[in-house]
């Protein structure tokens, strides 16, 4: 089993004139929302092109809640399967593959191990 991508939002009326509907909606897209903000898609999907270039594999999954179509399917590791993605866990599948790219690591100790403290003045 894989970590299950999609995310159900309730969306909430409260002090609204549509106050007590029940509204369940799934996440959108990164496509859709370039789509939607005006984007520009050579950008968006040259970036999940390069992304998925280089990428081997991943555990990713269809929530059956967020993709009643989909779910428990493989997220297919391809552009068209990152640009299927919720645009925050495509940036941060990228923004980390990034990192590990240029090799920033974890936080380094800034500490000095080459003496006492220095006076404070």
């Amino acid at each position: 089993m894989g970590f299950k991508v999609g995310r159900v939002f309730a969306l909430d009326f409260s002090g609204t004139d549509a106050d007590g509907a029940t509204v369940r909606v799934r996440s959108a897209s990164i496509g859709t929302l370039q789509q939607m903000l005006g984007l520009t898609l050579e950008e968006v999907e040259l970036e999940s092109q390069i992304f998925a270039d280089h990428l081997i594999s991943w555990d990713l999954e269809y929530d059956e809640d967020a993709y009643p179509d989909k779910g428990g399917q493989p997220v297919p590791a391809t552009k068209e399967g990152l640009l299927s993605l919720e645009e925050p866990l495509r940036e941060l599948l990228i923004k980390e593959w990034w990192k590990a790219t240029r090799g920033i690591t974890a936080p380094l100790d800034h500490r000095s191990k080459s003496g006492p403290p220095s006076p404070d003045t």
